[in-house]
């Protein structure tokens, strides 16, 4: 259902919009020059135990990962410092995402002119981040959340702006990797 302000209501948007961004920053990379090998998985059974994304990342064996999810967004009720303005784009920060990456993703956003917000995990994010970065010998990773009114109901409400962004700021990102990363990624 179609709301006010570019947004909308749909049951089960946690992580269909995520899949939406995945797909849209691909149209927009077929663009742009990269020199990365670039692979886009959308993974299963996260809200189980991850069991997609520790599939998908000891098969693919990636230098770095990027993952996406929802968090929430400003909820009546809800704890403020637990939720974020539902108009932008989340880069958590914590002990499981990489600060390497987070820098970059954040550059990235600056000189694309998006908006960002932070939020701190201060332990694992309870996204495939974790496994993500766990599988064979660690994957780096960062993590790009889009703020979800209404989790896990029939009325999950999203930003449309917001998911555009997100799939801008992707391809952006992934449009700037280059091999002299490798060294920082392990600092």
């Amino acid at each position: 259902m179609d709301l006010l302000n570019n947004r909308i209501a749909v049951k089960t948007c946690d992580d269909r919009a995520c899949v939406t961004i995945l797909y849209r920053a691909m149209q927009l990379l077929q663009n742009m020059r990269h020199d990365a090998d670039l692979y886009f998985v959308a993974t299963c059974q996260e809200e189980i135990g991850t069991y997609g994304a520790k599939t998908a990342g000891f098969e693919v064996n990636a230098d770095f990962g990027v993952a996406l999810d929802v968090c929430h967004a400003h909820t009546p009720d809800a704890e403020p410092s637990r939720t974020n303005d539902i108009d932008a784009i989340v880069a958590s920060e914590g002990p499981y995402i990489n600060p390497f990456l987070r820098k970059k993703l954040k550059e990235t956003a600056e000189e694309q002119n998006i908006r960002l917000q932070t939020s701190v995990v201060p332990s694992y994010t309870s996204t495939d981040l974790d496994d993500l970065a766990m599988q064979r010998a660690g994957i780096p990773s960062v993590l790009i959340e889009l703020p979800l009114k209404y989790m896990h109901t029939s009325v999950e409400n999203i930003d449309m702006h917001c998911i555009e962004e997100a799939a801008r700021l992707l391809a952006n990102f992934a449009q700037k990797v280059s091999a002299e990363w490798e060294e920082q990624l392990w600092i």
